[in-house]
């Protein structure tokens, strides 16, 4: 989809010459939160714990359909830092459009307007939350992340440590569903990076890349077509968006922002919607299923074949795959395409799916019976690359 930039950016002109990133946060109704969270933006550092030059980096805040004070405490922190680039703007959306998708592309597509004039050969777009604490180095690790070669770089995203107790002591059941799920997700981004390796993306990586920790250069977001400004999930469809582009995408396990443990989130979906999935769950004892080791293990290995047989000079042999398929990929190889493009037309996806369907093997598992197998799968390979002693 070709980009078309916001009619009318939501602050007027541009960065300043040194602006190297420009940080979006949408917030509505966050008057409790932004104090502390602007506080973690003004007092960044370096990797090495060096103050950031404010002149580096750029702030800007969209409050949009607020009914509480959080103009007049953003105003008031503007006026008490007056040395810190902080912008505020403020609009009140028709209620089709009054959802954080709107908001994160007006604030992206502002900032990509901004960063045109900078004098930086690398400038990039970070947008968070306004409920959340990043990191003391946040903006130093994605742009460092940029400066070795990513497009777009995801961070992870934890839990602020007082909600750790606070969850643990008041909903057990949520708290260990969450817990599972980290270790489960890490699981899997270990085990893609075995089976499906991707250089730009290399290991240890995680497998985060949602909008309270995304970055992002200006061309690349303008080459995707910038933020799709849906409801739900605007970071995913721009994930979708990105890769169809072939972006390089780091999840970058060095880059951390800490978030809040509420049930009550401000989209319908996201943290707060899953960890009261998960709640729910576990109040009526329901089962905690994922996608199960054998899928995970067909859909990587699966994919990673369909890469080489791409990278193919001369197109292999393909009798493994039904005569269909067969006829689509040696079109496609002729054409000598990009791996992402070569995938996206073939829709691998489809393709992996039939393929594991007539292996009768399970698609879907218990996420204890998941991080068993994975665990031990992980550790005979870890201990497969140690050195045999004489």
């Amino acid at each position: 989809m070709p980009y078309t930039p916001l009619a009318q950016p939501l602050i007027s002109g541009h960065a300043s010459p040194d602006t190297q990133a420009c940080v979006i946060i949408p917030a509505r109704d966050e008057e409790q939160f932004l104090p502390r969270t602007l506080d973690a933006l003004r007092l960044q550092t370096n990797i090495h714990g060096r103050s950031l030059p404010l002149n580096s980096y750029e702030v800007i805040l969209l409050l949009n359909n607020c009914i509480d004070a959080s103009h007049t405490v953003a105003e008031r922190y503007r006026q008490t830092h007056p040395t810190f680039q902080f912008h505020i703007a403020t609009r009140t959306l028709p209620q089709d459009h009054a959802h954080v998708g709107t908001a994160r592309r007006m604030l992206m597509d502002t900032a990509h307007h901004r960063l045109q004039q900078s004098d930086r050969l690398q400038t990039a777009i970070l947008s968070t939350d306004a409920d959340t604490i990043v990191a003391p180095d946040w903006i130093a690790r994605n742009l460092a992340a940029i400066e070795a070669g990513a497009d777009v770089v995801g961070g992870v995203i934890n839990l602020f440590p007082e909600d750790h107790s606070t969850l643990l002591n008041n909903d057990p059941g949520t708290y260990l569903a969450y817990q599972c799920d980290r270790q489960y997700q890490a699981l899997v981004a270990q085990l893609e990076s075995i089976l499906d390796p991707d250089p730009s993306d290399p290991w240890p990586r995680h497998l985060e890349h949602f909008g309270a920790s995304l970055a992002c250069t200006p061309e690349i977001y303008d080459l995707a077509g910038g933020l799709p400004p849906v409801k739900p999930l605007e970071d995913v469809a721009f994930i979708d968006a990105l890769r169809s582009v072939g972006a390089r995408i780091r999840h970058c396990p060095d880059t951390h922002i800490f978030t809040s443990a509420r049930l009550d989130g401000r989209a319908p979906v996201g943290l707060s919607g899953q960890l009261k999935i998960w709640q729910l769950q576990d109040q009526s004892s329901a089962p905690h299923i994922v996608d199960s080791a054998k899928w995970l293990h067909h859909k990587y290995r699966t994919r990673c074949a369909l890469r080489r047989i791409n990278e193919s000079d001369v197109l292999p042999t393909l009798v493994s795959y039904p005569i269909r398929w067969q006829k689509q990929i040696a079109s496609l190889h002729a054409q000598g395409l990009p791996n992402f493009r070569f995938l996206e037309l073939l829709n691998a996806d489809a393709l992996i799916e039939e393929l594991f369907a007539c292996t009768n093997a399970p698609r879907f598992a218990l996420i204890s019976e998941v991080i068993a197998t994975l665990t031990s799968t992980l550790a005979e390979h870890v201990a497969q690359l140690q050195p045999q002693s004489i």
